[in-house]
């Protein structure tokens, strides 16, 4: 992962209390692994769509847009990728939400490995070949509205269960989760204090698998709407089309504000801790690191809601795009 992008993964995960997690012999390694809140080849049929179409063409837009949204990415200039030459994809520059002094990378070297696409966890079914397209990121809620992660827990088992799952699997039984808000020598029974539930970007996500699916398909749609001679069936397709750019567009809204509050429950437990700790100073710049990536994030999202929201005007006004 690019050091940047590392940095931020880092940070959140300091943030999660990830490392309690870890108490446990044996538990260390499983850590490492970073699962995919979708799955990665999903992503890779949106980035394999994009660069095989032309530049600046409906396609292009569409699959580039599909790959940001899902991927839950923040890009300066999205028009640049828009614009890349045909086949040209892994060659084009971006400037993602999360780094710092403005550095650009290659797209290919990041997009599937963006943050808050990423969290910590025992299985790695989900980073490549997984049959469910989400990966939901547990955490436990408290009253105080801090989180603790519960992503070393057995997740979504298919079949026998690993090594990995069984621990985890013993773990939970034996392990009492404490609140942030509370002495770490306070044990709290679970489901007492705190509730189980999705991210903000999990939770989201949930609703987008669907219209992953339908996105993905969508080439066959339009290969459907240019061999039709039929105006009525022309106008028909027409509008499937655009009703994929409007789900598309609904999606990213959602995933933008599931982002900053994302970060903001992040602030939130990191704020707690240092109340608990009865430190001032952010030795480790883990505020400056979320704040700037927060106000980043909501700064690159709007301006790809903006272009989402011309291509869904174009699709339903003057379709196609060619």
């Amino acid at each position: 992962m690019i050091a940047d992008a590392f940095e931020n993964y880092l940070v959140e995960a300091t943030a999660m209390q990830i490392a309690k997690e870890c108490d446990q012999d044996g538990m260390l390694a499983a850590a490492i692994h970073a699962r995919h809140k979708v799955r990665k080849t999903d992503l890779q049929l949106f980035f394999d769509r994009a660069n095989e179409a032309s530049a600046k063409t409906w396609e292009r837009y569409f699959y580039t847009y599909c790959l940001i949204v899902y991927a839950s990415a923040a890009y300066r200039d999205v028009d640049a990728i828009c614009k890349q030459r045909k086949g040209g994809l892994e060659d084009v520059e971006v400037i993602p939400h999360w780094s710092r002094k403005a550095k650009s990378y290659p797209l290919k070297s990041v997009v599937f490995q963006e943050p808050l696409n990423l969290f910590p966890g025992l299985s790695t079914e989900n980073l490549s070949n997984n049959r469910t397209i989400i990966d939901q990121h547990m955490v436990a809620k408290y009253q105080d509205g801090t989180s603790k992660s519960m992503a070393m827990m057995q997740h979504n088992p298919q079949g026998e269960l690993t090594a990995s799952q069984r621990a985890a699997q013993s773990m939970r039984k034996v392990e009492n989760i404490i609140s942030s808000s509370v002495q770490p020598t306070t044990p709290i029974k679970q489901g007492v204090n705190f509730e189980t539930v999705s991210t903000p970007i999990s939770k989201t996500l949930g609703g987008t698998a669907q219209h992953i699916v339908l996105n993905q398909n969508i080439a066959d749609v339009t290969e459907q709407y240019d061999a039709s001679t039929s105006n009525a069936k022309k106008r028909m397709i027409a509008k499937e089309i655009h009703d994929h750019v409007a789900a598309l567009y609904l999606d990213a809204v959602a995933l933008t504000k599931a982002g900053e509050e994302h970060y903001d429950n992040l602030l939130k437990n990191y704020e707690n801790a240092m109340k608990l700790t009865q430190q001032s100073s952010d030795i480790f710049h883990i505020k400056a690191v979320l704040t700037d990536a927060k106000q980043n994030w909501a700064t690159y999202r709007a301006e790809l809601v903006i272009a989402i929201t011309r291509l869904k005007d174009a699709t339903k006004d003057d379709f196609p795009l060619k």
